[in-house]
């Protein structure tokens, strides 16, 4: 998320261009956050979250920050409406439209007990992906601390490539997919273990790693109930022609393609679901965590991914682990493990220290 986001903001700072001409900052854009309860009376909050989303933003950043009603305005200049929902797959397009670098959209709904849950949507233009997280709290007590969470989350993710639920504490049982093998994949596991996270070794110590790093790359994209970091797939521009003049061999490869379609699909969550319970129950229950984690060919650098294996729940993202000195394998393991239980980073409180944007 850095290596598109850092940009976005340096294009902010920089002084003014020769000849006097002063750089344009860049714009992050607002959606609405839709109702996604029966009740109409919390139809307020489609406009009011998103402008409190907005404001946090605009105080952290020498950025342009458009609320809904604004992102409105530029679009009915494009004729185009502002919708309460888009598919990820218009999320490249829309941009383009509002000329903005971020788009940042969502839902809500209104639960038992005063309780709201908030769903927010973030996408990067020129990423590819969407970041979506969920965050509950109470109506009348929580609201701006609801509100602040969120943001926190938003501005982790700009700017430290990371999303984390939970910290995860030593005695914790972690499985670990990776592209790792041999001796490499010792030395890993023996980072964990040295720390008291016990290993589910899902993954033997075999002379051939078939995860290559190109192959690991594709779990980089993580979809799940509540949090998910989902590639854009645009299924519209999928042509499947077939007719009267189609052989036997087409007709079977078109076929192949469409159950591949709906197993990885439009039935993935199910997939996912049904793998990670046959997971659970292979290990007794005993594993509390799925960490996919991903090594450069030098071993330079690791990206980390981790699902709860109990809630079925993305709880950790992180893209920018960088080797120190000494063993690569080891050092990146180390600072994965030492990055458990850092504390959550709270980019607002730095501002009131030093009053200053970003």
């Amino acid at each position: 998320m850095k290596r598109f986001f850092v940009p976005l903001f340096l294009a902010a700072i920089l002084p003014a261009l020769p000849g006097g001409a002063a750089q344009e900052k860049p714009i992050v854009a607002f959606g609405v956050l839709a109702n996604e309860t029966e009740d109409a009376s919390h139809g307020f909050i489609e406009l009011i979250f998103p402008k409190s989303f907005a404001s946090s933003i605009a105080n952290r950043y020498d950025v342009r920050v458009l609320n809904p009603l604004q992102t409105e305005g530029v679009l009915k200049k494009a004729k185009m409406d502002l919708k309460k929902n888009y598919s990820f797959a218009e999320l490249p397009e829309l941009v383009e439209k509002l000329n903005a670098q971020v788009f940042i959209n969502g839902s809500y709904a209104a639960l038992k007990d005063n309780r709201i849950r908030i769903s927010v949507n973030v996408f990067v233009r020129g990423s590819g992906e969407v970041f979506t997280f969920t965050n509950v709290g109470r109506m009348e007590t929580d609201i701006s601390i609801l509100v602040d969470r969120v943001s926190v989350v938003i501005m982790n993710f700009f700017e430290e490539d990371s999303y984390r639920a939970l910290t995860i504490g030593p005695g914790k049982r972690i499985g670990i997919l990776t592209n790792l093998d041999n001796l490499e994949l010792n030395r890993l596991y023996g980072v964990f273990m040295d720390r008291n996270y016990p290993v589910a070794a899902i993954q033997g110590n075999h002379l051939r790693q078939y995860l290559r790093s190109d192959t690991i790359a594709a779990f980089k994209s993580v979809r799940t109930g509540k949090t998910s970091y989902a590639a854009i797939t645009d299924w519209r521009n999928i042509r499947l022609s077939q007719g009267a003049w189609s052989g036997p061999d087409e007709a079977g490869s078109i076929d192949f393609v469409k159950r591949v379609y709906r197993v990885f699909e439009t039935g993935y969550q199910e997939l996912k679901k049904d793998t990670l319970e046959r997971l659970d129950m292979a290990f007794s229950g005993n594993m509390d965590y799925l960490m996919i984690i991903g090594f450069s060919d030098n071993r330079a650098k690791a990206w980390m991914r981790c699902v709860d294996v109990k809630s079925r729940d993305l709880v950790w993202l992180e893209d920018n682990y960088f080797a120190g000195t000494g063993d690569p394998v080891e050092s990146l393991g180390a600072k994965i493990v030492d990055s458990l239980v850092r504390p959550m980073k709270n980019p607002f409180k730095a501002v009131a220290e030093n009053g200053e944007k970003r």
